[in-house]
């Protein structure tokens, strides 16, 4: 069983490396077998401090650079969906004038209808 020691808090860690979990308002240092730092959130920390419910040995900790690239494809992701949405509500605009998305989806006949007519315009 490895030992698990409290550090402190911080904010400026905000991804569990333990279950990944992101944007969180702080996380707790603890290290691990007096060598390793991570940072967990307060739940998986509260759990790996009490010895119940967490296994903690070599390989089952994320490593920071998985969390990150992780991360990264996630503001990809985020990135190709935002230029996309914008994309079709400029489609929308051009096709039916209206400035408000759910009436210029209405004036073309309902969802389907416009995403089959944007699609075959691309």
């Amino acid at each position: 069983m490895a030992t698990v020691k409290f550090l402190g808090s911080s904010d400026e860690v905000t991804t569990c490396d333990h279950c990944g979990r992101a944007e969180l308002k702080y996380t707790i240092a603890l290290e691990i077998d007096d060598e390793e730092v991570v940072h967990f959130g307060s739940t998986c920390a509260s759990y790996a401090l009490a010895g119940r419910g967490i296994k903690i040995a070599a390989g089952t900790i994320k490593r920071k650079s998985q969390d990150a690239d992780a991360a990264r494809r996630r503001a990809e992701l985020e990135a190709e969906h935002a230029a996309e949405s914008a994309r079709w509500f400029a489609w929308l605009h051009a096709a039916t004038g209206q400035t408000d998305v759910f009436r210029g989806i209405e004036a073309l006949g309902g969802y389907t209808a416009a995403m089959t007519r944007y699609r075959a315009g691309r």
